[in-house]
């Protein structure tokens, strides 16, 4: 769940050198909630976007480190309706066939604005994407050369499962600003203890694609319980259609709270510039309660893929190695 009243800000802080980046608590904006990110090949950047409340607000930039410069950022896309109910929260901005989309939650209901071939361009033509009930936190899971929209549901809407909470939903998508409303299924329901701290929560899907297989990462139990954490489904058959072709990891979540930092959720997931490293950008918070609102602060961390999938614990503070590739990319985009 996120507040109306998250405004953009990150805690990304002091770059070193141009292969290093700093997580800071101390010393962060102490907002950044429902991060994301993705590298972009064509303009050497990283595109990052986060809750911000009243508007859609998309930052470019060459190096991770970069996101934390307000000067990079620029509201994309705001309307009157977005001014008198500021309730945006989750954006995220997607490339299909050449042009950029994002999508967001708004007033309990999943969005998307078209643009064009520019990140940082203008957007435009607003769309409601799913009319059978409460959703939020769409996504776009890209499998077999066609997309589906993943976002945030009430199972009883969609389903004869009448469960509490929120669920993770899946929707064909038959273009990028539309959904096939008559083929809805829930993959994941909070059916798990370590989900239902709190209130039952399944939200915040993210698709992670590593080593040729599929997952979905997303997070449990509710924000405001130091709780909060993110679980995963791995897609283990042929058509991410079928709820029996996702499997979940039920044994307990694969990243929480830890090293003075609790509740941490609402991932993005992101590759290196060169693509040799798997990277986990989140929200978490100092609060050990746990928090919903502006005291959540965005930090970065390398995921470990050694052997499977090791998240690791939240990020300390200080120094860390930027991702791997980016200076290359970096003089790149300057020559460019």
């Amino acid at each position: 769940m996120k507040f109306a009243t998250a405004f953009a800000s990150l805690v990304f802080l002091g770059l070193t050198s141009a292969a290093t980046f700093t997580n800071e608590n101390a010393l962060c904006r102490k907002s950044g909630p429902d991060p994301f990110v993705v590298y972009d090949h064509d303009t050497s950047s990283y595109l990052f976007m986060q809750t911000s409340g009243n508007g859609l607000r998309a930052t470019k930039t060459p190096t991770l480190d970069g996101i934390r410069d307000f000067a990079n950022e620029e509201l994309v896309f705001q309307n009157q309706d977005m001014i008198d109910r500021p309730s945006v929260w989750a954006g995220e901005i997607h490339k299909i066939d050449g042009n950029w989309y994002i999508y967001y939650s708004h007033a309990d209901s999943i969005w998307v604005v078209s643009g064009g071939s520019d990140p940082v361009g203008e957007y435009r033509d607003p769309v409601k994407l799913f009319d059978r009930g409460w959703s939020l936190d769409n996504t776009v899971l890209k499998v077999g050369g066609a997309n589906y929209m993943v976002f945030s549901c009430h199972s009883s809407d969609v389903s004869d499962n009448t469960i509490g909470g929120s669920s993770i939903c899946i929707s064909p998508l038959t273009s990028p600003t539309q959904l096939d409303q008559d083929r809805v299924t829930v993959i994941s329901r909070p059916e798990q203890g370590w989900e239902q701290q709190g209130g039952n929560t399944n939200e915040g899907p993210q698709p992670l694609y590593w080593a040729g297989q599929t997952y979905i990462t997303y997070s449990a139990s509710f924000c405001s319980t130091p709780s909060y954490s993110l679980g995963l489904v791995h897609l283990t058959g042929d058509d991410p259609m079928d709820a029996a072709s996702w499997t979940k990891k039920t044994d307990g979540p694969v990243f929480s709270s830890g090293n003075g930092y609790y509740g941490p959720g609402h991932n993005g997931m992101f590759i290196s510039p060169d693509g040799s490293e798997l990277w986990n950008i989140y929200h978490a918070t100092w609060h050990a309660e746990g928090q919903c609102g502006n005291d959540r602060s965005t930090f970065a961390e390398k995921v470990d893929t050694s052997n499977g999938l090791n998240f690791g614990a939240p990020a300390v503070d200080g120094e860390a190695q930027a991702p791997s590739g980016e200076s290359a990319m970096r003089k790149r985009s300057r020559i460019n």
